[in-house]
């Protein structure tokens, strides 16, 4: 029996240096998700380009700078609860249920001081953001007669942020518009600026209870590049004013490391570790903003956004991919995202604060193939407003559509997220300024 057993142990080792021990890794790309910028936003339905009473109007769009009349200090935290419910379109593949990923991070920091230079109105502003999120957790079942072990439970797990320290200046150039600009630097030696995919595998074979298998591969990036944010505001009419923003691209460069390890049998594993400089390029976006004063104290606002998604690239020395969809070859993912979003200021004070109330919609009105964004999302929020200090609250539903990737090995991953966001912020003011919608 025991020679039976040697014989078997001998083929199954053929079996791995002969055949390739790796060639059944379902290779599943990167995902990132943006964190929209505040709980004013949030509640909003993402509607910020031209929305006055918001706290973080120096990352959203820095035209809006010179309106504020004093210095004032931010602080606003981030938390989220995401579910990713995943399938894969290969027979052998099974999605089972994944765990939660819950979030908790501080999502802005800022500084905002306005001053005269030359009878004009102009302010400057230094900020720390996380733009993106890389939270993910999926799992599933691996049954295949062909494969080392027959039974295989796969986890890929990814966190990580991509965030940046901001740097903005606007200026009041009429009495009716103002235009600003911000450099902002993604640089890992400042902040987050990183990325970790683990993929994890434990198999057993059925014939052999005494056999098994453990596959570990841990892909770690830090990310480094800048970009430029612009910005234009312009009042119409008393009741109408417009606005526009336009990020530019960023490009990243990679520091990419990857390790892994294969034993069986609680044996030493056969391990590797690469590590290369890579580039990543995520694409321009431009929005255009509108404000209408509905009666006093209410206001209507809308946000159109346009990004070209396909044009998200991951490169290495051998080859170019889009960075989310896992493909080689271009798809269609050019973006128009569409947020909605009304406010409310009561007169109707509570002890020394004025309480708003927020509510909004987002749309995506042309999704392609597949985006960071999601599909559809409802928010609301409130805030009190003092004299030196004001509270926000905002909260998000993000509803995500078929989210299609191409993994290596084990075809097309389709997901289903859900994404519960909340968002808080408290602002400090050296002197009263009146509130204003």
């Amino acid at each position: 029996m025991k020679s039976f057993k040697v014989i078997i142990y001998i083929y199954l080792i053929l079996q791995i240096y002969g055949i390739s021990c790796y060639s059944a890794e379902p290779v599943v790309p990167f995902t990132l998700r943006p964190i929209t910028p505040g709980p004013v936003s949030l509640s909003l339905g993402g509607a910020s380009i031209v929305h006055h009473d918001d706290p973080l109007r120096a990352i959203q769009n820095p035209a809006k700078l010179p309106w504020i009349n004093s210095p004032q200090f931010t602080l606003s935290i981030y938390s989220c609860v995401l579910k990713e419910i995943s399938n894969l379109d290969n027979d052998h593949f099974t999605g089972t249920e994944g765990s939660n990923v819950r979030e908790f991070k501080m999502n802005y920091l800022g500084l905002s001081c306005p001053f005269q230079l030359y009878s004009m109105n102009m302010a400057a502003a230094l900020s720390y953001y996380p733009s993106y999120t890389f939270g993910r957790s999926i799992a599933f079942e691996q049954n295949d007669d062909n494969a080392l072990t027959n039974k295989r439970l796969w986890h890929i797990h990814q966190d990580g942020y991509m965030s940046a320290v901001s740097i903005a200046y606007g200026i009041q150039f009429h009495s009716n518009g103002s235009f600003g600009i911000s450099w902002n630097f993604f640089q890992d030696t400042l902040f987050d600026n990183q990325l970790q995919q683990e993929t994890s595998m434990t198999g057993s074979q059925n014939s052999l209870k005494d056999f098994n298998e453990n596959y570990n591969n841990n892909i770690f990036h830090e990310y480094s590049g800048n970009n430029l944010n612009l910005g234009l505001i312009w009042h119409v009419s008393s009741c109408l004013e417009a606005g526009a923003v336009l990020q530019t691209r960023l490009d990243h460069k990679v520091l990419s490391k990857t390790t892994e390890t294969h034993g069986f049998n609680g044996n030493e594993p056969e391990s590797r570790v690469i590590s290369h400089t890579d580039n990543l390029e995520i694409p321009m976006f431009w929005g255009v903003g509108f404000s209408y004063s509905l009666i006093d104290n209410w206001k209507l606002l809308m946000d159109f956004r346009q990004i070209s998604w396909e044009k998200l690239h991951y490169k290495n020395s051998t080859d170019t991919t889009q960075y989310i969809a896992g493909q080689t070859q271009p798809q269609a993912l050019n973006v128009h995202m569409l947020h909605v979003g009304s406010v409310y200021q009561s007169s109707q004070r509570i002890g020394v604060y004025l309480p708003v109330f927020r509510f909004g919609l987002q749309y995506c009105t042309d999704r392609g193939m597949i985006h960071p964004e999601p599909d559809t999302a409802i928010g609301f929020g409130f805030g009190l407003k003092g004299k030196h200090v004001d509270f926000n609250f905002g909260y998000q539903y993000q509803r995500y559509d078929d989210y299609v990737q191409k993994t290596s090995e084990a075809n097309t991953l389709r997901d289903r997220i859900r994404n519960n966001v909340i968002e808080m912020s408290l602002t400090y003011r050296l002197k009263n300024e009146s509130s204003n919608l």
